[in-house]
């Protein structure tokens, strides 16, 4: 499951039309099979089908390598989101 939306962001100016990852989760019995990577795969596809040029998200820490790996960069430093733990700015081009 996961949610986008059309949603600018002031480390992004760069892009015209840059979409957010809001929220994405697997059950824990499906996760490492490959399944987010598929989501976002398409996910991708779809966007750049309604204009868009990039897909960012406010990626936790230990989530990193998994978004690093489909092509994310890390934008700026590591914040804390009160409640749920630390998290960096992530952002791929399409």
């Amino acid at each position: 499951m996961a949610s986008f939306y059309s949603e600018d962001h002031d480390d992004l100016e760069r892009y015209h039309n840059p979409y957010r990852l809001r929220g994405m989760a697997t059950l824990e019995e499906y996760r490492g099979r490959g399944v987010g990577k598929n989501l976002l795969n398409e996910a991708f596809l779809i966007i750049k089908e309604r204009q868009g040029d990039a897909l960012w998200c406010n990626a936790r820490t230990n989530a990193i390598g998994f978004y690093e790996k489909l092509g994310f960069s890390v934008v700026g430093d590591e914040f804390e989101i009160e409640g749920v733990g630390p998290h960096f700015v992530m952002v791929r081009g399409l």
